[in-house]
Formats: structure tokens, sequence, C-alpha cells
């Protein structure tokens, strides 16, 4: 038995939001060949659309579908509600019945992951936990904005190759991670929200020979992006990473009275039991991503994030009271740096942006945090000659900010580079720096977008919402069934299946059968082959009082 005519009817109930809602829900993979109640009702019965939604259902959902399968009468009324708007129960008249198809993924979801459906587990809200002093959250902030600042010139010389699947390839997150001095672990994790901030941007074809593949390079916006304050770079990065608390994350964070680690490491694996293993891995990444980025510590969401889920969860896109948060949080910029002999850097805070960019550029990173330590080498100051830095604009740089001074070693490397630049470099450093040149740009200069010849792909054309305009033809197709709504999905299942019906119509008073094989129904009229008479009939849906299968 098909659960099909049972979920059309119940599709036929829905006004247009719940419609509408249902369709954003579940997979539909043809939207566009939808027409009616009846075709949404194949597509949401399709094993992959029934895999998917079960997936991101509770273990009270998954119980109550199970009783459904029992006895649908039994479920509470607002159960009820809840699984005709998924799309996963029927309706014969008004009673509530449970579809075939769905009983039947159910069965096979719960088998193939080990489980059994029981008792429902209870505890709908964790006790709250010990508090935590969470005011510490800008130092993690600070130090992740900073390496993402760094991994923009990075990615200039050495653009991040993309897997078959769309994913940076682990050879050159370590590649970054060992250019930066930073976790190939926290790098990765930046990298994808770097990206899906629109920081980064796709190319192909970085070399000619890799001109098949993909590589992400900074984007056009990234210029701008690096040349905001630490405050504002964050809380670009802050409400992109926070945008993937949806589905699953979203109800186990409201359960877990904010403590992220807790909904992501407890809560998701005991409440959603059929969430695939990838789907738990990328919330667990998630939540790794929120301790990098300073929005939780141990766990529990911080200031500036708790704002940030009201701001998201009201529906607002103005961010203005987390960057105030944010702004009365970080430290102060500092009044300078220190300079050491060794050809150590030590910046104590915060600097203006370009002036930690130009310390950037002209020094290896060491160690990273609200202080930062970085040493100049003689190659580090020959990348920057060979990037258009000059030995006098090094020195300038040092000497307003150094509150120690430029130090003798450093002095004698500047004045040996600035006369090597003067008089022309050996072969080998000619060499090495028209390398670069081929290679590089600028990492000091705003125009860290992709080169000319990799220009970010022409954004195509809009065309309207495919599932609201789905929903549109659903609705019309329902108010022209002229009250024959149950009896025409019958029909139609019966075309669609070429299948033959036992069809019942009144005409002068009395009532007729037969046993027809339908062909079409348009206008309110059934055209179809009898099979026993072994001649065509057109009926009026209007005279048709029942459709059984034959």
């Amino acid at each position: 038995m098909s659960g099909v005519l049972p979920l059309a009817s119940a599709i036929a109930t829905l006004d247009r939001d719940a419609l509408l809602a249902l369709v954003r829900q579940r997979r539909v993979a043809s939207p566009d060949g939808v027409v009616d109640s009846l075709g949404l009702a194949f597509e949401l019965l399709r094993s992959d659309s029934l895999s998917r939604s079960l997936q991101q259902l509770e273990r009270s959902t998954l119980l109550a579908l199970a009783a459904a399968a029992r006895d649908a009468d039994e479920l509470k009324d607002e159960v009820i509600e809840q699984l005709l708007g998924l799309g996963l129960l029927g309706l014969d008249g008004e009673h509530a019945v449970a579809l075939p198809e769905v009983t039947a993924a159910l069965e096979a979801a719960c088998a193939a992951a080990g489980i059994v459906l029981e008792t429902e587990r209870g505890e709908p809200m964790m006790p709250a936990a010990e508090p935590v002093d969470t005011s510490g959250w800008y130092a993690p902030a600070i130090t992740s904005v900073r390496i993402a600042s760094a991994l923009m010139p990075a990615l200039r010389e050495h653009p991040a190759a993309l897997g078959r699947r769309g994913s940076i390839s682990a050879a050159s997150v370590r590649e970054l991670a060992h250019g930066v001095h930073g976790s190939a672990e926290s790098i990765g994790r930046l990298l994808e929200v770097m990206h899906e901030s629109g920081l980064l941007t796709t190319i192909t074809g970085f070399s000619t020979r890799d001109r098949h593949r993909s590589f992400l390079v900074p984007s056009t916006a990234a210029a701008e992006w690096v040349g905001l304050s630490l405050q504002e770079r964050w809380v670009r990065l802050a409400v992109t990473a926070w945008q993937r608390i949806t589905g699953a994350i979203r109800t186990s964070l409201d359960r877990a009275a904010g403590d992220l680690d807790r909904a992501v490491f407890e809560l998701i694996p005991r409440d959603f039991p059929l969430l695939p293993e990838t789907a738990r891995g990328q919330a667990q990444q998630l939540a790794r991503l929120a301790h990098d980025l300073g929005l939780t510590v141990h766990g529990r969401l911080a200031p500036p994030a708790q704002l940030l889920d009201d701001t998201l969860r009201s529906g607002a896109t103005d961010a203005s009271a987390v960057q105030r948060e944010a702004e009365a949080s970080f430290p102060a910029q500092v009044p300078g740096i220190y300079v050491q002999p060794d050809l150590s850097i030590i910046i104590p805070g915060p600097l203006a942006p370009a002036d930690e960019r130009l310390l950037s550029a002209i020094s290896e990173a060491e160690h990273w945090g609200v202080a930062v330590t970085l040493r100049v080498s003689p190659a580090s100051l020959r990348r920057a000659l060979a990037h258009g830095l000059s030995a006098d604009t090094i020195r300038a740089l040092l000497e307003r900010l150094s509150l120690t001074g430029v130090p003798q070693p450093l002095d004698y490397l500047l004045s040996d580079l600035q006369r090597l630049s003067g008089a022309g470099m050996d072969p080998a450093e000619a060499n090495e720096a028209a390398e670069a040149n081929e290679t590089t740009a600028d990492p000091v200069a705003p125009a860290l977008s992709a080169p000319a010849a990799h220009s970010e792909p022409t954004a195509p054309e809009l065309r309207g919402d495919p599932l609201a305009e789905l929903v549109d033809r659903v609705l019309a197709a329902a108010a022209s069934d002229s009250g024959t709504g149950d009896l025409g999905r019958r029909l139609e299942l019966a075309i669609r299946d070429r299948s033959p019906v036992r069809v019942i119509a009144a005409a002068g008073g009395a009532e007729h059968a037969f046993t027809l094989l339908p062909v079409s129904l348009i206008s309110g009229r059934l055209r179809a082959t009898d099979e026993v008479a072994g001649v065509q009939r057109t009926l009026p849906l209007s005279a048709i009082v029942s459709v059984e299968a034959a």
C-alpha cells in the first residue's frame, strides 16, 4: 500500500505558510516538475528525502512516528500537527494515518544506526552548570583575527588547493599553518569561515601546471577587511560562524542553557540518534571554531556571543551591539613596540592595522596572542625589499614604533641591505627577488584581490524562488479541484501508475460501476478505457461517487 494519497490529502490542507515551511525543510529533488499535491507527495516520499528528514529529527519525534505506525489516533493533536507539517503523516478523511514509506524508512534507519527506539529520554532542559568566567574571551578573538590577517599574503603566495568535493586539501592547510606558525586544525577551521565570509574566492588554474585545479585566494573584499580595526574584522568572522547555529545545534544549545560544548558533545548524540556522523563532526568543528574565535570560553557563550545569538534569532542583521561589546572588551591600542637585540619584536597589544601589516611584512611570527612575538631575519627583510619596501621605509617604521629604539644588530642589518639595494644585489639575491615577484603580491598593499588573470566569476542571473513557485502551483491546482480533490488525486495516481480502478458513477438517480484504466483527467472530465466493454469512456468528475483500486 502506498502513502501517496494520504500524504497528498494532508498537503492539500496546508496553508501557504505551512506549505512553504514544509518544502523548505524537506529535500525536493525536482521542484520545477511538481504541479500539484500528488506530485509533491511523490517527491516527499522519495527515499533520499525521507532519509534526510529522519536524520534531523529528535528522539521524541522519532518515537511519535513509531507510535503512529501502530495507531496514529493515539497521538496528541499537537504531535499530529507537527508530523503533518513535516510531511511525515497523512490523512484519510479526517483521520491521521501513518505513511508506509515513512515507517519503512524509519525502521531501516534505526537498524542501520543500531538503535532501538524504546522510551523517550527526558530532560528537555539540561541543569545549569557551574558558572564560568568568560571575561577573557577577547584573547582568542584577537589571536584568530591576527592569524586570519596573516593568512591573506600567505594565500597570495601559496593558494589553498581544493579537493574534488570543494574542501581545502590537508596539504595546503599544513603548508599555510607552517607559514604563519599556527595549528593546522585551527587554521583549517579559520579558512572555512573566511571563505564563508566572502574573504576568499575560488579560482581555477593558478598556474599552467594546475590549470584544471581549483584554489582559494583572497577576494576583493579582503582588501577592505584587512584595513578594518581588530574588532570590526572579528565581528565579520563571528557573524558568519554563528550563522551555522541551526537545526539540531540550535535545539540542543537552547536545552543546554548556553553551553555549546555540552549541546554538541552530549545532547546531540543523545537527542538526535539518526544524525549522520558527518553532521555530528561538523557540529563539533563548529564548537571548536567558536572557542577559537572567543565566542565561547570552556564551551559557555561569551557576552558578545549571547548578543549575537539574540540578534540572529530575532531575524535582525544589525550587529552594532556586538561591535560595541567588542570595542568595550578589546584592549586599547598600545603606544609602541619593543625591538630586542636578538632581532625579535614584541607587540604588547593591538596596533593600527596598517602598522601590524607592515611589521608582519618584514618579519616572521613566532607567537600569537594579545601580545605578539615576531622575529626579523635577513630572509624576511630581503622578502620585504622584493615586495617593494625600502630599507629607509623599514628603518623609519621601526624608529617610529619602537619604544626601545633600533638595536645595533638590526641597524647594521638594515645598513647592509640598504647598501646592497643601492649597489645592486648579487645574482643569488636578485634571482630570489625575481622569483618572489613572479608568484607573490605586496603583502602590505591593500590590493589583496585575486590576480587580474583570475578575476572572480560573474554572478549568475537571478531567478525566482523555485520553492515558492512550487507552492503557488500546488495551491492553484488545489483551488481548481472543484470539490473533487481526493477522487481527483486517486485518479491522477492511477494515471501515473497506469493501474486500473473501480469507479462508481451516479446518473439519473442510479449508480453504475466500471472497471477503468484512466488515461487523462482534463477540465473536470475523466477519459478512460473500459477494459471489460472494450470501449473508451468519458465521465465528468462531478458524477463520480467513489474510486477504488481494481
